[in-house]
């Protein structure tokens, strides 16, 4: 089995200055687990355990998938429930939301609650301080925009401190 999911992967200045930004302050909160500098991305759709034999055939199905390079801004604050921060990436005409459909189609898996995110940190356990976190990170200014020219299959080995993100298979947009 595989654990897989469908990311942008950000520049290393991009996840450095994402880091650097929310890191410190994150640190402050007891019981929270901040995603490494490395492990920054846009997740577009995650896939959970996958059985090794259906790798290729997910491989074959988004390496078909055509999609125009696209602009992202990065920057608002939100949260998952009371367990996860992140960071909301837009694009112009919704491109970021429409390249996740078009994942979700070509695979047959619909979550229309799914919208692609960085996530900055986990909570060990669910709490009422992720909506205070997120009002406190909500205050910083931070933008960043970048230009979306692939996005990648990434396998996740599941260690200790924190997971270790691979990238499997890319495809390039046009």
């Amino acid at each position: 089995m595989a654990r897989l999911f469908l990311a942008i992967n950000l520049p290393q200045d991009v996840r450095a200055k994402i880091f650097e930004t929310f890191s410190k302050k994150l640190k402050r909160y007891e019981g929270l687990k901040v995603v490494p500098k490395d492990n920054l991305h846009i997740t577009l759709l995650f896939l959970g355990e996958v059985p090794d034999e259906k790798v290729e055939e997910i491989k074959n199905k988004i390496s078909k998938i055509k999609f125009p390079k696209f602009n992202i801004k990065i920057g608002k604050i939100g949260h998952f429930g009371n367990r996860v921060v992140w960071i909301y990436a837009d694009s112009e005409d919704n491109l970021l939301r429409k390249l996740s459909v078009k994942l979700q189609e070509a695979l047959q898996i619909h979550d229309e609650r799914f919208h692609p995110h960085i996530t900055l940190c986990r909570a060990r356990k669910p709490g009422k301080k992720i909506k205070y976190i997120v009002e406190s990170l909500s205050k910083i200014n931070f933008k960043e925009e970048i230009t979306v020219e692939k996005f990648s299959l990434m396998r996740s080995f599941l260690k200790s401190p924190a997971p270790e993100y691979k990238e499997i298979f890319s495809v390039n947009l046009t």
